[in-house]
């Protein structure tokens, strides 16, 4: 499966905040997507404003998942191909 070159894979330690400051450069929220396998990465997307993905093929659990109150859940990967906000990224 092949991602645009634009599709970066990091571990999300900081703030979208604290992100934007260091790079100098403007983040529309609504094409920044953090997707984690873990509560965590999630309530940090969504504290940060960002899209949260949950992916349920990782370490986290559904339930814990589901908890942290995600804006959209996979199953797996490659599922990600369907959403519509990612649909919209590629097409701009």
């Amino acid at each position: 499966m092949t991602f645009p070159n634009n599709l970066i894979n990091f571990s999300f330690s900081s703030s979208l905040k604290q992100i934007k400051q260091n790079l100098k450069v403007p983040i529309d929220k609504t094409k920044v997507f953090l997707i984690g396998d873990l509560p965590t990465d999630i309530e940090c997307a969504n504290n940060a404003g960002i899209i949260s993905i949950a992916l349920l093929s990782g370490h986290g659990t559904k339930t814990g998942l589901e908890k942290a109150n995600p804006s959209i859940v996979l199953r797996e990967i490659k599922e990600i191909l369907e959403i519509d906000p990612f649909k919209k990224l590629l097409l701009d």
